[in-house]
C-alpha cells in the first residue's frame, strides 16, 4: 500500500514537472518566432527607407543597385553572426573555480594541461581482471553502510545484480597511491607558504596606503 502511494506521488511530481517543461518550451518557441518576425519586419523597413532616400536623390541607377546589394549583404552577415554559437573564447575570465585571489591554482592541478587532458596517462591505474573483480577492495563488516534516503520501487531499480558483488567492500589498495599522497602533501606545504607570503605582502601594501589597492 505504501509503495502504491509512493508511486502515485512520483507520478504526480513527474506530471507537474513535465507540464512545467512543456510550458517553458512553448514560451521559448513563441518568443523565438516573435523575435524572428520582428527582425524580418525591421529588415524590410530599413530597405524601404534606403530605397526612398535613393529615389529622391541624384544617385545614378547603377550606384543605387550597388547600395541596396551592400545593405542586403550586411543584413545577411549580421544574421549569420547572430546564429554563431557562443563559446568560452567569447568571454573574459574574471573568476575561475579552483583558483585563489592571486590566480594561483591548487598544486594537485599544477601539471595538468587541460587542453590535452584526454591524451595524458593516469598517475595510477588499478589492475582489474573483470567487472566483478573485488581485489582492490576490502570488507568492512565492522562498519554500518550509510542509510539510503529513498525507499520503494525507485530505489530497488537503482540496484543491479553486478552491485551485489561489491556489497560489504571498501577500497583497500592504499599503498599504490601512497606516493601520490606524499607528493600532494609536499605540494600543499609549498602552496600554503606561497599563499601566506602573498597575503603578508598584500597586508604590507595596504598598511602603506598603496593607491593601486581597492
Amino acid at each position: 500500500m505504501e509503495d502504491l502511494e509512493e508511486q502515485e506521488e512520483e507520478e504526480v511530481l513527474g506530471s507537474s514537472l513535465t507540464m512545467e517543461k512543456v510550458a517553458a518550451a512553448k514560451q521559448f518557441i513563441e518568443n523565438h518566432y516573435r523575435a524572428q518576425m520582428k527582425n524580418i519586419q525591421e529588415r524590410k523597413e530599413r530597405r524601404w527607407v534606403l530605397e526612398r532616400k535613393l529615389a529622391s536623390s541624384d544617385v545614378p541607377k547603377e550606384v543605387q543597385v550597388n547600395l541596396i546589394k551592400d545593405l542586403e549583404r550586411k543584413e545577411t552577415e549580421f544574421m549569420r553572426l547572430k546564429r554563431h554559437k557562443i563559446c568560452v573564447d567569447d568571454f573574459e575570465p574574471l573568476t575561475i573555480i579552483g583558483r585563489g585571489a592571486f590566480g594561483e591554482s591548487h598544486p594537485w592541478f599544477k601539471d595538468v594541461v587541460w587542453d590535452k587532458l584526454y591524451e595524458m596517462d593516469a598517475a595510477f591505474k588499478p589492475e582489474v581482471n573483470g567487472e566483478l573483480d573485488t581485489q582492490n577492495f576490502m570488507k568492512f563488516d565492522e562498519l554500518d553502510p550509510p542509510a539510503s534516503a529513498r525507499t520503494g520501487s525507485s530505489r530497488k531499480l537503482q540496484m543491479t545484480p553486478k552491485d551485489l558483488s561489491f556489497v560489504g567492500y571498501t577500497y583497500k589498495n592504499f599503498d599504490a597511491v601512497k606516493g601520490l599522497r606524499q607528493a600532494l602533501g609536499d605540494a600543499r606545504v609549498d602552496f600554503t607558504a606561497e599563499r601566506a607570503a602573498k597575503e603578508a605582502e598584500l597586508q604590507m601594501l595596504a598598511s602603506a596606503g598603496d593607491p593601486m589597492l581597492p
